[in-house]
Order: C-alpha cells, then structure tokens, then sequence
C-alpha cells in the first residue's frame, strides 16, 4: 500500500488533448521531434503542474503515427498514396477549400517546375471535379 494521498499524480502522462494533436498536425513537420516534444510538455505542465509525468518520444511517434492515418510511415509517391492522400484531403473538407490562388502561391513558394506546377493544378482540379459532380471550384 502507498501512502500516495488522493492528490497525487497519475503514473503516466494524460492522452493528447485536441489541442495537443493539433499542435503536432500543424507544427509536426516543421519542427524536430524534441522540441515539439518539449513544447508538448511544457503545456502538459501549465496545466497539471510541475509533478504531472511527462509525454515520451514514443508517445510523440504515435501520435505522429496516428494523426497522419500511418501515412508518415508509408510516405509513397505512387499513385495509390496519392488517391490516399486526396480522399484525406476530401474527408477534412481541405480539397474543396483550395483555390486556384493557393495552388498557385504554393507553386511559387515550394518554387515547383512549370511542369510540376500544371501537373498539381491538374490533379487538384480533376481531384475536385470528382468531389463536386464535373463542377471544378
């Protein structure tokens, strides 16, 4: 028996909060895994205080793992991850959001051949053909 009084601190870190995934949806591939690690963690934190247990790079990797639906693993450029890749983008209502402009700004960003550029425009809008019954946005 502990003398652990009914204050104490669970043995393990909560789950991930919605803000915590969103976090690593937005900043995961922008950020080294420590530091979003240790910025996951700081929140962790602020909110339970300094004794909460803290999340694992494991933890991270899961999460990592199942916010990107096991995509991060797989990482193909075949056709197959494509269709996987714009039925997500479907799903989150993402693909019916983007505009000529963004794919455009994107282009340039990325700094993307005038080849790549047409072929993203192209799959983009066929992409969206489909969802929205031949009316491209």
């Amino acid at each position: 028996m502990s003398n652990a009084g009914p204050f104490a601190p669970p043995a393990e870190p909560r789950p991930f909060t919605m803000a915590d995934k969103a976090l690593v949806r937005r900043m995961g591939n922008m950020l080294p895994a420590p530091l979003l690690l240790e910025l996951l963690n700081d929140r962790l934190v602020a909110d339970l205080g300094p004794d909460a247990p803290r999340y694992t790079e494991a933890m991270l990797s899961d999460a990592v793992r199942e916010i990107s639906g096991g995509q991060a693993a797989a990482g193909g450029s075949d056709w197959a991850s494509l269709r996987r890749v714009l039925a997500k983008a479907r799903r989150d209502g993402l693909l019916q959001r983007l505009t000529t402009e963004i794919v455009e700004d994107f282009a340039v960003v990325f700094s993307l051949s005038p080849a790549q550029a047409l072929r993203l425009r192209e799959t983009i809008l066929s992409a969206q053909d489909t969802t929205t019954g031949g009316q491209a946005q």
